[in-house]
């Protein structure tokens, strides 16, 4: 049975990268995420994974793509909900978190 992680804030970073920050603060286990997921990084001290939105995507399809590989290979549903902070992020991820 999976995770289920509410995330706090959803950010995109003024360097292209998006924040997805947990209200839980996490787990240890997810600093392996790089293993599951290139290039996506778990941070213990911002409880948060960060990652570069794929250049050649729509951040959207960045976003589902994490979603999706952390949901399949370490079974960590990560899920907006009414408390979610949205900061600098395009409304079609609004739609679909």
């Amino acid at each position: 049975m999976p995770t289920i992680e509410l995330l706090e804030i959803v950010k995109r970073l003024s360097d292209g990268k998006i924040l997805l920050k947990l209200k839980s603060g996490g787990k240890p286990s997810y600093q392996y995420v790089y293993r599951a997921a290139a290039g996506v990084y778990w941070s213990e001290h911002e409880s948060s994974f960060t990652f570069d939105a794929q250049s050649n995507s729509d951040p959207k399809d960045s976003v589902e793509h994490v979603r999706r590989v952390v949901r399949d290979e370490m079974k960590i549903l990560l899920l907006a909900d009414a408390g979610t902070v949205f900061e600098n992020v395009p409304n079609c991820l609004l739609r679909n978190l």
